[in-house]
């Protein structure tokens, strides 16, 4: 068995497709740094994990585990995940609140 585990932020919002088969799977896209300017963008297909949907958001950091494949399409490597773990990553989200106190 092949695994992969990475860790990015998310490129995209995370959607809902059907598959031929008719079944619903989760996609979204996790951009990694690596050295120097380098990112590599990884495609994320989940099942069983809709209740993630709305925290899968464009910028949020991830962790990715699942079955990595590569392919050629238009003369370019396409790098898929299907995963079977997603955790989110970092602490919450800071609320914007304005600072109404006059002096």
């Amino acid at each position: 068995m092949k695994s992969i585990l990475i860790i990015g932020n998310i490129g995209r919002n995370a959607d809902l497709v059907t598959m031929n088969d008719g079944t619903q799977k989760m996609r979204f896209s996790v951009a990694v740094s690596g050295k120097g300017d380098n990112v590599t963008w990884f495609g994320v297909l989940a099942r069983n994990q809709e209740r993630l949907l709305p925290y899968l958001t464009k910028g949020k950091q991830v962790f990715i585990q699942g079955d990595m494949t590569a392919e050629l399409y238009n003369n370019q490597i396409s790098l898929n995940v299907y995963a079977d773990r997603i955790e989110l990553c970092g602490g919450k989200e800071e609320s914007k609140e304005e600072d109404t106190n006059t002096f």
